[in-house]
């Protein structure tokens, strides 16, 4: 059975209270899973199993603070990261969780999960100088096309590279997964042959259903050393095609080694562990920042009532990189706010955008609150879904 931790540390004498952050539905929310840790996994051989589960969790928690390290900066910088010691690795951990343990004389084993604390973590890397990103992607929808001969197949326990899929973790990473269960309703809005052929409307319906921001096409082609085609094979090509804009776009070909195996990978396990580290690439390229880079931003937000301008408040709020955010005229179904975040404008609309808000382009020469007295600036329009459509649009 899994024993999870409030952190205590005698030696900094500090207690962690865990909390939620209350929004829309007035449901407490977790912790961003994005400062979340898991399977984080030691062995420790010492003198005596006190002592060995001692250095497991020192151990732990600097292998655990490794890897939210590769998981938050850019590829570069996180090879090169050193993780610092436990001392100042503790104040961070808001709690953690031993989800399994084994103990001998002389031996620990453990595995573990850590929260840490985000403003923290992110003090931490500011500190440093070092560009990171905190920004989490909606979930994408995996749909992990085999090709098997001639043929392609989706669903079903004849496709390994589904089953593969089907093991990750859903819940690490700057990107998460969702994975289809293969039901009734998932073979009926896409079938074995529609990979590249696909109906934008049923695929829209699958990725609703899943929670899913987007379905990204994965095609495995399997590579053999002979034309017998038996076994594992040596190798896989996968293909990669987003979704989003209603027919199917290619991205990349990934290309998965045997020599790319890692423990007791198979070869689909591997180009599933691959194909994840480059959506994480690829999302970090496009929301890494330096926390001295700031954007002064002034948004006019639309809303029907004092409630939605409430929840809409507290939303952005809560916004990665959002550090400040000021009312600077408030009417009956608008208001005027100027919002200080870490970045460009393009990496707060890209953020907002995973709360399913969207910020316009800018429009120039807004005349602001302080009239003709004031000089004019650009003034960027925000809405909790999509802008109306203009009128004499409607059918």
């Amino acid at each position: 059975m899994a024993r999870h931790y409030r952190f205590f540390q005698p030696i900094t004498s500090f207690v962690v209270l865990l909390g939620g952050l209350f929004l829309f539905s007035g449901i407490v929310h977790a912790d961003d899973p994005l400062f979340t840790v898991h399977g984080v996994k030691v062995d420790v051989t010492a003198a005596s199993a006190v002592e060995a589960r001692t250095q497991a969790f020192e151990k732990a928690q600097q292998d655990a603070f490794k890897m939210l390290a590769e998981r938050l900066l850019p590829q570069d910088e996180a090879a090169a990261f050193v993780p610092p010691p436990g001392t100042v690795i503790s104040p961070m951990v808001k709690d953690f969780e031993i989800t399994g343990e084994q103990l001998s004389r002389v031996q620990y084993i453990g595995t573990y999960s850590f929260r840490f604390k985000d403003n923290a973590i992110k003090a931490f890397f500011a500190d440093k100088n070092v560009s990171f990103t905190d920004i989490r992607s909606k979930p994408v929808l995996i749909l992990p096309f085999l090709q098997a001969g001639r043929n392609v197949i989706l669903w079903g326990e004849t496709n390994p590279w589904l089953g593969a899929w089907g093991k990750t973790d859903t819940r690490q990473g700057l990107v998460p997964v969702q994975v289809p269960i293969g039901d009734l309703a998932d073979v009926s809005d896409i079938k074995d042959d529609e990979a590249l052929t696909y109906d934008a409307a049923r695929l829209r319906n699958i990725v609703g259903r899943y929670g899913a921001g987007e379905a990204i096409i994965v095609m495995a082609h399997p590579k053999w050393q002979d034309a017998n085609a038996a076994g594992e094979p040596q190798g896989l090509d996968v293909m990669i095609y987003r979704t989003d804009t209603g027919a199917p776009g290619f991205v990349k070909t990934l290309s998965v080694a045997a020599t790319d195996k890692m423990d007791a990978e198979t070869i689909f396990d591997t180009a599933v562990r691959m194909t994840r580290q480059t959506f994480q690439s690829d999302w970090k390229e496009k929301t890494v920042v330096s926390l001295d880079t700031r954007s002064n931003l002034k948004i006019r937000v639309r809303f029907a009532s004092l409630r939605e301008w409430s929840e809409t408040q507290k939303v952005l709020r809560d916004i990665p990189g959002v550090s400040a955010l000021r009312v600077v005229r408030l009417a009956p179904k608008q208001a005027e706010i100027e919002l200080t975040y870490g970045g460009a404008p393009d990496r707060l609309r890209m953020a907002l955008a995973q709360s399913d808000i969207i910020l316009s382009e800018p429009m120039s020469g807004y005349m602001p609150a302080g009239g003709y007295n004031t000089p004019a600036s650009a003034m960027y329009d925000l809405y909790m879904s999509r802008p109306p459509e203009p009128a004499g649009m409607t059918e």
